[in-house]
């Protein structure tokens, strides 16, 4: 099968899903939606046709639409996978082009259609032109049907991660030796450095906790567009000594790092199923997160974790202090709660067969319409 796959940028799940729909014996072609590819990328992707298109806000997107029918006429695919629902995905709708394989990002339906009327109609328009929706958890799912009455095939699956790739408790020790923190409680948290995703409350609620408990250390990892905001909120406290700050890391660092804390925080106000959630549960590791969408699905407050209302800098700061008080034997016990966890349900070498299924019932379904734009596009 040929598949053209749409996407806003090339993320660490864009190229996990394009590795896997290759691995699956389809032809790829790529149309990136966000400004140009590094050839170190395109050499790496085992994609056969690259397209470029320049981004756009939201009222220009219907300028890009005689350019997106020409991406797909000049590929000519079986099947066109797209997202986010709001951009790629309505593109590729707009063009009326079947069978088209939407895929939501968690935040275009949970955050952006749900507090801009502009986002919901678009993001609807996409799914009421689909044959199938992918996502990863039910908040979204759930989002999904709100939007539209169109009952597309759902495949839906934790965009989980390799668990294999993590709980190196040997690299403990070694690790928290460098630091200097052999008998520090050590939080690890990972988030965007860029509106949304509330590192400032993370820093916050970290550096209460710090006050109240002198052993509280604090792993930060990251980078992004509010750097000064953050250098800064960290100067202001007087406790930059008592972190660690690790900027953007490989994966293999990133479960290194994992293995020396004893905490995964995050403060993001809104997700789907957390890739850096699902990493920490792999490494046995607490986890506290805001009590919003698919974070419920995995967390369980005073089972596996703590949810904590967003925002709420005292009640992230309390769980922090509650999950230092416990005895070595609880929170192995929370660790072992969450390997589990994504052992059964997080794996993505499990999950990720789905989406290849849904390729196939949508070949077998599509019959004479299969690789055609149909009326009611733009040509």
């Amino acid at each position: 099968m040929r598949v053209l796959y749409i996407s806003e940028g090339l993320t660490v799940h864009d190229e996990r899903f394009i590795k896997l729909i290759v691995g699956g014996g389809h032809t790829l072609g790529y149309v990136r939606l966000a400004g140009k590819t590094s050839s170190a990328k395109r050499d790496s992707l085992a994609v056969e046709w690259w397209r470029d298109l320049q981004p756009a806000g939201l009222l220009e997107l219907v300028s890009l639409a005689r350019e997106m029918e020409s991406a797909i006429d000049a590929y000519n695919p079986d099947l066109v996978h797209a997202g986010p629902m709001h951009y790629g995905a309505f593109l590729a709708a707009l063009a009326g082009f079947h069978p088209l394989v939407s895929v939501s990002w968690g935040s275009d339906v949970l955050l952006h259609a749900a507090t801009s009327p502009a986002v919901a109609s678009l993001a609807r328009y996409a799914l009421d032109g689909s044959d199938g929706v992918l996502c990863d958890c039910d908040a979204v799912r759930d989002a999904l049907r709100d939007l539209s009455t169109n009952r597309p095939l759902i495949a839906q699956f934790p965009w989980g991660i390799e668990v294999d790739t993590f709980l190196h408790s040997h690299a403990r020790q070694e690790c928290r030796s460098e630091l200097g923190w052999k008998d520090g409680f050590v939080v690890f948290t990972s988030r965007a450095w860029a509106s949304g995703y509330d590192v400032d409350i993370a820093l916050a609620a970290v550096f209460e906790a710090m006050r109240d408990n002198p052993s509280v250390r604090l792993l930060l990892a990251g980078d992004g567009p509010l750097r000064a905001e953050i250098d800064s909120q960290i100067r202001a406290s007087g406790l930059a000594d008592r972190i660690h700050r690790i900027g953007l890391v490989s994966q293999a660092e990133v479960a290194r790092y994992l293995a020396a804390s004893d905490l995964y925080l995050s403060c993001t106000p809104m997700d789907g199923s957390s890739i850096s959630l699902m990493e920490a549960m792999a490494s046995g590791l607490p986890a506290i997160t805001a009590d919003a969408g698919g974070n419920r699905e995995w967390i369980r407050t005073g089972w596996n974790g703590w949810l904590v209302k967003s925002r709420n800098i005292n009640g992230f700061a309390s769980a922090i202090l509650q999950c230092a008080d416990l005895d070595l034997a609880e929170r192995r016990a929370i660790g072992s709660r969450n390997r589990e966890a994504m052992e059964t349900r997080g794996d993505w070498k499990r999950n990720s067969q789905r989406l290849l299924d849904l390729y196939e019932s949508l070949q077998a379904r599509a019959g004479v319409s299969a690789g055609k734009r149909l009326e009611g596009g733009m040509a």
